[in-house]
């Protein structure tokens, strides 16, 4: 199910995900309500790429799923998805084009599930039905 959730995710960025790799590396809080992060899913797509951890990095996506939204302009109430690189001030390029921080606002996903068109869409619905405690 994750293979096909990042495949949807990650369309037309990457060629698609055919096998994953766990590493042990969850991080939790002291207790239940803190927040946790699982880090390190390393993934091998259909032409035997593989994201190691080596000096040739392959792109590397960090994928959050926010239950909550960041203030934004009128024109971004909408804007749910951001995918975010970094970028160097002083010369305004990107300081390494394959990292990418993907950011999901689920509270501005509001499609309601008969209006749902898309995979991506159906894998979306789900997440932005979780409520936080």
């Amino acid at each position: 199910m994750l293979i096909d959730f990042l495949n949807e995710v990650l369309k037309g960025e990457q060629e698609p995900i055919v096998d994953l790799t766990y590493h042990k590396n969850e991080r939790l809080g002291d207790i239940v309500p803190d927040r946790k992060a699982i880090f390190d899913i390393y993934c091998e797509n259909e032409k035997a790429e593989k994201s190691l951890w080596n000096y040739r990095l392959m792109a590397i996506y960090m994928i959050s799923i926010l239950g909550f939204a960041y203030d934004c302009s009128p024109e971004e109430k909408d804007k749910f998805r951001y995918d975010v690189k970094l970028r160097d001030k002083d010369i305004d390029r990107p300081y390494y084009d394959k990292l990418t921080f993907i950011y999901f606002e689920m509270p501005k996903f509001n499609k309601k599930l008969e209006d749902l068109e898309s995979r991506y869409e159906k894998w979306l619905y789900p997440l932005g039905e979780i409520r936080l405690v």
